[in-house]
């Protein structure tokens, strides 16, 4: 369950560092994730909302589940539901541009290493503590 523990905060610290970045300075992390700035007002508020916004609150979630044991099992999935929907939609991205940045491919990486170390977690704790899986009978 420990291990579990730990990679629900280092998710969620993630997702709030990412949130932050992209409500406080949008511009700049536009630039370091897409090299292009949004071209209207409409479009900076939206990349504050769903980048930054939706990141946040991800985050701060993932904090607040990760202070009971149900509630860790529960942070796992959704990491690995989140985060895998948005490897999907990066590997997709990757192959239909056949192109991306150096920040494209890390983040690539970087979520198939979460996805494979919550999950195997998540195997832990079914092997070794089956009553941490109680909250889905």
């Amino acid at each position: 369950m420990r291990e579990a523990y730990y990679l629900i905060i280092v998710n969620s610290v993630l997702f709030i560092l990412f949130g932050l970045g992209f409500i406080c300075f949008p511009e700049e992390a536009s630039l370091l994730v897409t090299d292009t700035l949004p071209d209207t007002p409409s479009g900076m508020i939206e990349m504050r909302a769903n980048y930054g916004g939706v990141s946040l609150g991800l985050g701060l979630l993932l904090a607040f589940c990760a202070r009971t044991k149900k509630a860790i099992v529960w942070a796992a999935w959704a990491v690995i539901f989140v985060v895998g929907g948005m490897s999907i939609g990066r590997f997709i991205g990757i192959m239909a541009e056949q192109a991306g940045n150096t920040i494209v491919y890390f983040l690539f990486i970087v979520e198939l290493y979460l996805i494979s170390a919550t999950l195997l977690a998540l195997i832990r704790i079914k092997l070794d503590q089956p009553e941490g899986w109680e909250a889905f009978k």
